[in-house]
């Protein structure tokens, strides 16, 4: 089986980490290898709608949440009966550039799952298949969510409710968070919609998802497609920018600010069937840019804008009703023009719009990524090759899985050790010196030891609780 030394050195990295956090580092939610564990990846079929399922016994299917037209299918399901789950089933498609996209969207998932976030959508398993000349369908686990932002927004409105200022806060940081973690981690969403940020509708947890168009800063895999319902997110420079820049961590800054307006009530903002017509609409909202403000765009934006007639700058408030003046500004700042005007993601999640949510939680291990390598793309020039890579990738990940748990079980091992000598210093027996003295004198002689050697041993617990807690759950 093929590994990725480097990977799985930055996995066992990761195992000084709290539990939960761990849990999503190994991106499984399946326990360290046992006898009965085994027993239960055994394959079985399930039938979703006349589609056949080949998963392992682990995993139940309860019912289908989404299916496309091209056949790929999204079921919530439950991981050793007690974890709920969304199972993917991706079918091969016949486009060279989907099948790379889909195989991009899980490298990418894999990537991130180094170092968790809460905001960003984890890959929790990858199903093995039997064998190559047998695998045809690509089968993942994810975190289960019960919809997108689109849908919620859509609830809102079909219920004619609105969403308190708060609550859009909420979401908004949320969406940050996650985009400066990707932001982190040297990669750019490209693509931050209402579809493709996941939510929880009744706790509002919202977790950025759909990585198929992310770049890096040294490698733009391929331009962004032309899907007349995403053109309404994307920031200036993406709809004409030039060949060698596309997008930056100020381009998903700009799609989230277009999110925020829909939740505060209003209608998407920059409607287009095409680049053209959102271009357009945008510089009706912001008004005419200056030249300066228009480096970023390629010829063509720059000749469509000269042939519009001037026009100034709408007021947030005409756009969003009601909308609270640190809601506006923050608006303002994150819809410029011009992406080196616009607010970066960092000072978007300190802006003071969110200070009644309190200051973001630090994590408490700052680990940082590999860099991500897009060049196995370049050897992507056929359907074949692609199955290859997708094979490979499959191998990686339950290598890296597999190296967590045998590295997991040592350290329960070695904790259960520590944890037994720790309870034998508990119990203290007086030296066998002091036998023949009075017990009153053995008494004032032991107590004060006794009371040195338990404020010893709670200062060792304090240390090692969070590896046994971590081992021992």
């Amino acid at each position: 089986m093929t590994s990725s030394a480097s990977t799985v050195g930055s996995a066992q990295s990761l195992l000084a980490e709290d539990a939960d956090d761990f849990i999503y580092i190994q991106g499984s939610p399946i326990s360290p290898l046992s006898p009965s564990e085994t027993e239960s990846n055994e394959p079985s079929v399930v039938y979703i709608q006349n589609e056949m399922f080949l998963l392992p016994r682990a995993y139940e299917v309860e019912g289908l949440v989404k299916k496309t037209e091209s056949g790929n299918m999204i079921c919530s399901g439950v991981a050793n009966k007690t974890e709920h789950v969304a199972i993917h089933k991706k079918k091969p498609s016949s486009d060279l550039a989907k099948q790379k996209s889909m195989l991009r969207d899980i490298r990418v998932m894999m990537h991130l799952n180094q170092v968790p976030n809460q905001n960003v959508i984890h890959l929790r398993d990858i199903v093995e298949p039997i064998s190559y000349q047998a695998f045809r369908d690509m089968y993942y686990v994810t975190d289960l969510l019960d919809g997108n932002l689109g849908e919620l927004i859509q609830k809102h409105r079909d219920d004619k409710t609105t969403l308190s200022e708060k609550q859009v806060a909420s979401i908004v940081r949320q969406m940050l968070i996650g985009a400066k973690h990707i932001s982190d981690a040297g990669l750019v969403h490209r693509n931050i919609s209402p579809s493709t940020v996941l939510a929880k509708f009744h706790s509002l947890d919202v977790k950025l998802a759909h990585f198929e168009n992310v770049r890096s800063k040294e490698y733009v895999p391929e331009p962004l497609k032309d899907i007349a319902s995403e053109f309404a997110y994307r920031a200036p420079e993406l709809l004409f920018g030039s060949e060698k820049l596309l997008g930056s961590q100020r381009s998903d800054v700009w799609s989230i600010g277009c999110i925020m307006a829909e939740l505060l009530g209003a209608d998407t903002l920059f409607k287009g069937e095409n680049a053209q017509q959102t271009l357009e609409t945008i510089v009706n909202f912001v008004g005419s840019p200056e030249s300066r403000d228009m480096k970023y765009l390629n010829e063509q934006g720059m000749e469509i804008i000269s042939r519009m007639p001037p026009v100034t700058h709408k007021r947030i408030e005409s756009i969003v009703p009601g909308s609270s003046p640190l809601a506006a500004d923050l608006m303002f700042k994150m819809l410029q023009f011009n992406k080196d005007r616009r607010i970066s993601l960092q000072d978007a999640i300190e802006h003071p719009f969110f200070a009644s949510l309190g200051k973001v939680k630090k994590p408490k291990h700052a680990l940082k990524m590999e860099a991500f390598d897009f060049l196995y793309e370049e050897e992507l020039i056929d359907s074949s090759a692609v199955k290859k890579k997708c094979y490979s990738t499959i191998e990686e990940f339950v290598e890296i899985k597999n190296e967590i748990r045998r590295a997991k079980l040592q350290q329960r091992s070695r904790s259960t050790i520590m944890l037994q000598s720790l309870q034998d210093r508990l119990t203290f027996k007086a030296p066998p010196s002091t036998a023949s003295k009075s017990t009153s004198t053995i008494d004032l002689e032991v107590a004060p030891r006794k009371r040195k050697i338990a404020q010893n041993i709670e200062k060792a617990w304090a240390a090692i609780k969070p590896i046994i807690c971590c081992c021992c759950v």
